[in-house]
């Protein structure tokens, strides 16, 4: 056993995905997951983008929350993003988009949540978009299946480089039950701060 890895399956037509981010210069309130759970009552939250020193608590690269844009409009490191919650019926529920294939502009975009990070793990083709490296930490991860639906994956361990992330996504879809059926997969935030917790009814779980 290498590690121990949560993953939450979200069929995005019966479900919300919403992007929490407080950002907001002077008027930032920087919080723990636990403390988002409690602001929101949301089901369940994971840990998703990186964040600046100067000025502190704003994201890396751009941040969509409830509409409004927040972080940079471009980082040259972005290679994806998580999109959801659109104003029209007739774009995907959610989407996880890798720039290679896709394009995003700001400026017209119909989805109200988004998130974009970097690096791309496994695209469409099943490649694994990454070089490998001896850089082992707790991984979040962020997937579409072929099915339309958004997987959420949290390592409870330090075990994972993000190579060998992409090449056990790459495993599981060639196993006799399609493991996850991964279409495209996207690194989030990684190290200590990678984290997921459940509430829902008298279920509970958390992967710190």
């Amino acid at each position: 056993v290498v590690d121990s890895i949560a993953v939450l399956r979200v069929q995005p037509k019966h479900n919300k995905i919403r992007i929490f981010h407080s950002f907001d210069y002077e008027k930032t309130i920087v919080r723990t997951l636990d403390e988002w759970q409690k602001e929101t009552a949301a089901v369940a939250l994971i840990n998703g983008a990186q964040y600046m020193a100067d000025p502190y608590y704003m994201p890396c690269a751009l941040v969509i929350s409830d509409g409004k844009q927040k972080g940079p409009a471009r980082n040259k490191n972005v290679r994806g993003m998580l999109l959801s919650e659109p104003k029209k019926s007739d774009v995907p529920s959610a989407d996880l988009i890798d720039f290679d294939y896709e394009q995003f502009d700001p400026a017209t975009t119909l989805y109200t949540q988004g998130l974009q990070h970097w690096p791309i793990l496994l695209d469409r083709q099943g490649s694994i978009k990454v070089k490998p490296s001896e850089l082992r930490a707790n991984r979040s991860v962020v997937a579409k299946t072929f099915d339309g639906d958004i997987l959420f994956f949290t390592t409870q361990r330090s075990s994972f480089t993000l190579y060998n992330f992409g090449a056990f996504l790459k495993e599981t879809n060639a196993s006799v039950d399609g493991g996850f059926h991964v279409h495209t997969a996207m690194n989030l935030d990684g190290g200590k701060e990678a984290n997921m917790i459940l509430r829902s009814h008298d279920f509970t779980f958390d992967a710190k």
